[in-house]
């Protein structure tokens, strides 16, 4: 159960970055669940069309849709395990060419974006700092 502190934090007690990823998983809840309930039914449905039954239209849909889930559930642990494997290199914005009037990126942003990243994966490495 959430203590009442955690429970009144609302939104104001959130960091920029918090509210950030916050949006982003939002924002990413909902694309998918747009593609997986109302685009790729209408888009099988389509590409589909030659067959006249709607049983067996609905019976490959069903078949599809569980041979996308199992194979998701198959590679999930290996995906999940691999995914702080995988190096992340945190490099620094100059400007140059046609973006002369943004300010580079600071250093001891780089810095602190580095120390976050390490918190959660094993390579973290910064470029041109």
């Amino acid at each position: 159960m959430e203590s009442k502190e955690t429970q009144s934090r609302g939104w104001k007690g959130f960091s920029r970055a918090e509210k950030s990823w916050i949006m982003y998983d939002w924002a990413n809840s909902i694309y998918a669940t747009n593609i997986s309930a109302a685009i790729w039914p209408i888009y099988f449905a389509m590409v589909i069309k030659g067959l006249s039954n709607a049983g067996v239209i609905n019976t490959v849909y069903g078949y599809a849709v569980s041979a996308a889930n199992l194979i998701a559930a198959i590679l999930s642990p290996f995906l999940g395990a691999i995914g702080e494997e995988i190096p992340l290199h945190i490099s620094r914005f100059f400007p140059c060419f046609h973006m002369t009037d943004r300010e580079p990126t600071d250093v001891s942003l780089i810095y602190r974006l580095a120390e976050v990243a390490r918190e959660r994966m094993k390579y973290v490495y910064t470029g041109n700092c």
